[in-house]
């Protein structure tokens, strides 16, 4: 298994910068789990500072969310709209802490970082991807997905081609601020220090200057301007026992 997001600061930086995600993609999450099973427990695997597991708490009755990163799980545990019925617990993907059977669903979302062939073993299985609407990268997110798909033994597979948004102010602090949370801008800081880091982010904040200016030059109100990415959402639901 894969481990990243291990550091407390990492964890802040994440709680603080990702965004969540639509509520009109979580509100289809819910149908598709109501068609054939009542709302109990929802288990999310790779819930990192608990992002997602707090906007399942109304839906469910209890919600847990897993993580191999103590420090995220100590970030979600401690925020103050966690709410009551959700409990978060030290545990990697392929390992988790309830009963087979007992979720009605179950929400990864980072199987980049979990082995597949030993977390559908549940209820219902859900994957989240969101990108940066650009050729190339899209065309890696949809890769991937497709290849969690093909893995999926289950018989009922829901790819869905719906459009979700998520939609924010468009802030150049926040641009920043998420870049440096992730794992590869860490990496990148454990292995050459902070300078290199630092140098990262400085060089991606002058360019990122340079395009606003032009923008401005040019009548075009960024101020107001929105930062719009795309999520996608594969659903796969196990066959009921015999």
């Amino acid at each position: 298994m894969l481990r990243a997001f291990e550091g407390s600061q990492h964890a802040r930086l994440y709680a603080q910068f990702r965004p969540e995600p639509p509520a009109a993609l979580i509100a289809h999450v819910l149908q598709y789990v109501r068609r054939s099973s009542p709302l109990h427990r929802a288990v999310d695997v790779g819930c990192g500072s608990g992002q997602n597991t707090r906007l399942l708490a109304p839906h469910f009755g209890s919600v847990l969310g897993t993580d191999i990163s103590p420090a995220q799980v100590a970030e979600a545990a401690g925020s103050s709209t966690s709410g009551g019925g959700v409990t978060y617990q030290v545990a990697p993907a392929e390992e988790i802490p309830v009963p087979d059977g007992s979720p009605s669903f179950r929400l990864p979302d980072g199987t980049v970082w979990t082995e597949l062939d030993d977390i559908f073993k549940e209820v219902l299985y859900v994957h989240l991807a969101d990108h940066w609407p650009m050729p190339t990268l899209l065309g890696d997110i949809m890769s991937k997905t497709h290849e969690a798909e093909a893995m999926i033994s289950y018989p009922e597979i829901q790819w869905d081609e719906e459009s979700y948004f998520i939609e924010r102010p468009f802030s150049l602090e926040l641009v920043l601020g998420e870049i440096a949370s992730w794992s590869g801008y860490q990496e990148l800081v454990a292995a050459r220090g902070a300078a290199d880091g630092d140098s990262l982010l400085r060089r991606t904040r002058e360019k990122m200057c340079a395009v606003i200016n032009d923008a401005q030059s040019r009548g075009i109100d960024v101020a107001s301007a929105t930062e719009r990415r795309q999520s996608y959402l594969l659903m796969a639901r196990k066959p009921a026992a015999e």
